[in-house]
């Protein structure tokens, strides 16, 4: 998230197919607030995407509609991950590196990226397009 600049929403979303390979380039389709389908692709680095491989060949029964990202707790084990999770999960890395405060959350992690990519020479008008606005 903190590289792509995606809402926990669309990371909620994703599906296996949505991931692809274009050429030499990732690609992720979202389902961006408010879209009723994954129609929005997004580039992805080999930096991001190889742990996310690595994740999946660790899950056993994968199908194309198969959640990009499960849920691994006693109670809820193999149901698609859901935005609280995600904020619970990054919530506890970030006290982990010493940042806890109420102000900083999982949708910081989107700002962060656009500040990030602005700050390497990126314009506004890609951040735009990179954080789907």
């Amino acid at each position: 998230m903190v590289r792509t600049g995606m809402r926990c929403i669309e990371v909620t979303r994703a599906n296996v197919q949505n991931l692809t390979k274009e050429g030499n380039h990732w690609i992720i389709d979202i389902q961006g607030k408010g879209h009723w389908s994954a129609d929005r692709p997004l580039g992805l680095t080999e930096r991001v995407v190889a742990p996310i491989k690595e994740y999946l060949n660790q899950i056993d029964t994968l199908t194309e509609s198969s959640p990009l990202f499960y849920n691994h707790s006693y109670v809820s084990h193999g149901t698609r991950i859901t935005t609280l999770t995600i904020s619970k999960i990054i919530k506890r890395y970030l006290r982990l590196i010493g940042i806890d405060s109420a102000k900083i959350t999982a949708h910081s992690l989107r700002h962060t990226a656009a500040i990030t990519a602005l700050r390497n020479g990126a314009t506004l008008s890609e951040v735009q397009h990179m954080l789907r606005t």
